[in-house]
This record gives C-alpha cells, structure tokens and sequence, in this order.
C-alpha cells in the first residue's frame, strides 16, 4: 500500500509525503501525482521517511525523479543506494 499525501505547499515549491511501499501499480500512481505536482510548482520535494519498501521499478521512478530535479527528505541510506544503483 502507497499513500500520499501533499503536505505543503508555497507559491513554487511543494513537499509530498510518501508513506508505505514503492512498488508495483504504486509506482505509476506516484509518477502521476509528482507529474501533477512539478505542473503546479517548479520544485518538490518528497519526504521519503515512512518508506518501508522500493522495488526495481520504483527505484527507477526515484533516479528519474531526482534527474528531474526533484529532491528527497529523510531518505533512508538502503532507498539512497537504490537510487545510485548501488543494491542491483
């Protein structure tokens, strides 16, 4: 289970918190409501600190993510290296 939930939000900047697991049909749910986000806001941020579970094609979303200049607060050190590729 994935839930997200919008946080915070300013005139250009958004945080959305993620809680539960990255995984499977969640991951194209997630890639929807960033996508909304980034339309509404020029930078997010996404508070990873109740992330439990990312899978291969989660953490593919998150390097994609990032390279879109997204950022992450209180991503755990095992979320962080899946992101760099370092768990494959």
């Amino acid at each position: 289970m994935l839930r997200i939930t919008c946080v915070a939000s300013d005139s250009d900047a958004r945080t959305v918190k993620v809680e539960g697991r990255i995984a499977g049909e969640y991951v194209h749910e997630l890639s929807r409501v960033a996508c909304v986000a980034m339309e509404k806001n020029s930078r997010i941020a996404l508070d990873m600190s109740q992330v439990e579970f990312v899978d291969h094609a989660g953490a593919a979303l998150l390097r994609s993510l990032r390279d879109r200049g997204v950022t992450f607060v209180d991503c755990s050190s095992f979320i962080s290296s899946l992101m760099d590729g370092g768990a494959k």
